[in-house]
């Protein structure tokens, strides 16, 4: 491979680098840098690894497909699950964090709700009251809201 360009996706057999598929993340006018992002059946991985190979080394690379993902439909599920948890769990503890800004939220949206289904107020207001506290409710879980 004469000329690396970066995001190119090579693979070596040399007995000084680690088998596996790479990316190339910076080429100089010497030297190539690459990234190990495979392993040697074209999984990928995620090891941060990475080597610089002199320019006239770097033939000795052959070009090859990005590593794929494979990943089961079990796996993925149970991926999921794990950042609904961990994003839940970081909400909950950004509400705990601000109780006074929590609270305004559950009267905006507490007060919207009863609002509408006791008909206490007209429908624009108690709108707009549900849309204010949603608002707020998403400023305060991402900690935007002071």
């Amino acid at each position: 491979m004469n000329d690396p360009a970066l995001g190119d996706h090579v693979a070596t057999e040399h007995p000084d680098h680690r088998s596996g598929v790479y990316r190339v993340v910076g080429v100089g006018d010497r030297q190539v840098t690459l990234l190990l992002v495979g392993d040697e059946e074209g999984k990928r991985i995620h090891t941060g690894d990475v080597v610089s190979v002199a320019l006239s080394e770097f033939d000795g690379f052959e070009s090859v497909e990005p590593p794929t993902r494979r990943q089961s439909l079990r796996e993925s599920i149970r991926a999921g699950r794990a950042i609904g948890y961990w994003s839940l769990r970081a909400k909950a503890r950004q509400l705990r964090a601000r109780p006074a800004q929590t609270a305004l939220v559950a009267l905006l949206l507490g007060g919207g709700l009863l609002s509408d289904v006791l008909n206490l107020a007209p429908e624009p207001v108690s709108t707009a009251l549900v849309v204010a506290g949603s608002l707020l409710f998403v400023l305060v879980v991402t900690g935007r809201l002071g």
